[in-house]
């Protein structure tokens, strides 16, 4: 099969070929001999990371804004090389959830948490009717790659929105 025959064939199966430019080398050769030893492909692994960056870049975004006291509305140049540098330091000021089937949380949990909790990956989440919105929005910084969240109807929609990143379905009971 000719190289343009595989390429179409990538691209009907909603993938692309793709070349970054500026990949390190020694990084990229770590990830494909890990990829081997767990049965993925390199793409596979490098989707997984980059979903990962994706669930936890708003949280150290919004953990160097507050060091920096800044309201950051745009990334700017400056802004990305100071995230650059947390990234180097432990910075993981919250507890991650992430690739589980289905999540419930109850008041109890969120009550019992004392940093941030983040969401992602998880194809479920369901939010007992004892958990007030209040105490929600004070415990989950944002839910990400989640299939379905199922929430009490007393939540305020936009507000509850605004917790949402890349969420299929919300259902309001």
């Amino acid at each position: 099969m000719s190289t343009n025959e595989e390429k179409k064939g990538e691209e009907s199966e909603g993938k692309k070929i793709i070349a970054i430019r500026g990949i390190d080398e020694r990084l990229y050769k770590e990830a494909a001999r890990i990829s081997r030893e767990i049965g993925w492909t390199i793409g596979e692994l490098i989707n997984q990371s980059l979903k990962l960056f994706l669930a936890t870049f708003p949280a150290l975004t919004q953990k160097v804004a507050e060091s920096t006291e800044q309201l950051v509305v745009k990334p700017t140049k400056e802004f990305i090389e100071a995230a650059k540098e947390a990234v180097k330091r432990p910075l993981l000021d919250y507890y991650l959830i992430s690739d589980l089937e289905e999540v419930v949380l109850s008041k109890k949990d969120l009550e019992e948490l004392d940093k941030p909790l983040v969401i992602a990956s998880v194809q479920k989440v369901i939010v007992d009717r004892d958990v007030d919105f209040d105490l929600f929005d004070s415990k989950v910084l944002y839910l990400q790659f989640v299939d379905e969240v199922v929430v009490p109807s007393n939540y305020p929609k936009v507000r509850f929105y605004t917790k949402l990143k890349h969420v299929k379905k919300v259902s309001f009971t």
